[in-house]
């Protein structure tokens, strides 16, 4: 018994469809890849796992210049700095001035005194004192002529070391003088130049100056923040 031959020969027949096949799949390889280029990245929704859903995502995204350079948005009518108010000044009843008469005429420091306590400061200690000539105070300044005033503290201001002084009266009368204008001084502390140019602007006084660091002042009336002194120039 013979056995059927089989011949692998490539006929016209398979040749064509191969031919044909190779083509269709060449022509969807083409339109699959054109349809692919075509759709726009940003359109896409990326997959997003299971356990990030249940959150949103909060992007903040900064305003930029088309430059690039940030910009920052500047409100009308408001100013671009702010600045630190200044701390308030203590009270003028916390105060400790001490008022000192460097001059010839009596009873131009008790007077003074007496003026200040009327402004709402605390009685000032008060006294006699020899000082240098560089630290009398001058008529360059602004000075005011001392007068007796209504007080609401004790008409009599308190004696230091420096000296004795007489009981001031709180009640001025019509036959007594008004004492001279004397040239003025306020000497300050560290740190208390602000609350020393409050006083000279309350008492009318324009010479302001720290306490010298060598002289009679230096341990006088160490307790007081502020040393007003008032003749002797």
């Amino acid at each position: 018994m013979n056995m059927p031959s089989f011949s692998w020969r490539p006929t016209t027949s398979r040749l064509i469809t191969a031919a044909v096949a190779i083509v269709c799949l060449l022509v969807g390889f083409w339109i699959g890849w054109q349809h692919r280029s075509s759709v726009d990245p940003s359109s896409v929704t990326p997959s997003v796992p299971t356990d990030m859903r249940t959150g949103a995502a909060h992007v903040t995204v900064p305003a930029t210049h088309p430059t690039g350079t940030s910009t920052t948005a500047t409100v009308p009518g408001t100013s671009s700095t702010t600045s630190t108010p200044a701390a308030p000044l203590p009270p003028r009843s916390q105060l400790k001035i001490a008022v000192f008469n460097a001059g010839a005429t009596p009873g131009v420091a008790v007077q003074l005194a007496v003026s200040i306590v009327g402004l709402g400061y605390p009685t000032p200690a008060t006294g006699n004192i020899s000082l240098p000539a560089n630290q009398l105070p001058t008529p360059s300044g602004t000075s005011i002529t001392t007068t007796n005033q209504a007080t609401t503290g004790p008409s009599t201001a308190p004696s230091t070391a420096t000296g004795t002084t007489t009981a001031a009266s709180t009640s001025p009368t019509s036959s007594s003088p008004a004492p001279p204008a004397e040239p003025q001084i306020i000497y300050y502390r560290s740190g208390d130049q602000a609350i020393a140019q409050r006083l000279g602007t309350d008492l009318g006084i324009g010479n302001v100056a720290p306490v010298p660091t060598t002289g009679p002042l230096v341990s006088t009336a160490t307790s007081a923040q502020l040393i007003v002194v008032v003749g002797g120039g």
